[in-house]
C-alpha cells in the first residue's frame, strides 16, 4: 500500500516557503520536521504510563487507601489553589484595563493558573507536580517567560512587525 502526501506550500511576508505535508494518516508534518500527531501520542501514552507506575509503586510503599487519599487531597488542594490564583489574577486583569493598561503579562498568567487547575484536575503524582509548579507565582515566572518567548517567536514569524516591548 503506497502512502500519498498532499503537498501545500505557503509563502509568508519574506517570501520564504513552508510545504506542510498532509499525510493519509492525518497527521500534519510541520517545517521545523516534528510531527504534532506523535508528539500528542507520546503525551497521551507516556505521561498516563509514567504516572500508573509511580500510582503503584506508591501504593505499595503506603498502601492504596494512602494513596487514593493523597491523589484525592492534591486534587482538592490543587482546585483551591487554582481558585484563590485564578481571582487574583482576574481582579488585577479587570483593574489594569479599568486603568486603561494591556494586562497581557497577568493573562498570560491566567492562561498557566487555567492549565495548572486542568493538570492538577488528572490523577497521579506528575501531574500534580506540573500543576503546582505552575500555581507558585515564584516557579510559574519561568513557565510565563518560556512562554512569552515563545509567543514573541510566533508573532515575529508570522508578521513584519516586531512585538511590541512594554508587556509587563
Amino acid at each position: 500500500m503506497k502512502k500519498t502526501f498532499f503537498h501545500f506550500k505557503l509563502l509568508n511576508g519574506n517570501n520564504t516557503c513552508h510545504i506542510f505535508n498532509v499525510g493519509s494518516f492525518g497527521f500534519i508534518g510541520f517545517p521545523n520536521g516534528g510531527f504534532m500527531f506523535w508528539k500528542l501520542v507520546l503525551a497521551f501514552t507516556l505521561i498516563p504510563v509514567v504516572e500508573i507506575y509511580l500510582l503503584i509503586r506508591v501504593g505499595s510503599v503506603f498502601g492504596a487507601l494512602t494513596t487514593v487519599l493523597i491523589v484525592i487531597g492534591t486534587g482538592i488542594l490543587g482546585a483551591s489553589l487554582a481558585r484563590t490564583q485564578g481571582l487574583k489574577t482576574m481582579f488585577k486583569v479587570r483593574e489594569q484595563l479599568q486603568q486603561g493598561i494591556m494586562p497581557a503579562g497577568d493573562l498570560i498568567d491566567a492562561l498557566l493558573i487555567v492549565v495548572a487547575g486542568v493538570v492538577l484536575l488528572t490523577p497521579g503524582f506528575l501531574t500534580d507536580l506540573a500543576g503546582f509548579l505552575l500555581l507558585i507565582p515564584a516557579t510559574r515566572i519561568f513557565f510565563k517567560q518560556w512562554l512569552r518567548r515563545r509567543f514573541e517567536s510566533l508573532y515575529v514569524r508570522h508578521t513584519v512587525m516586531p512585538p511590541p516591548k512594554n508587556i509587563n
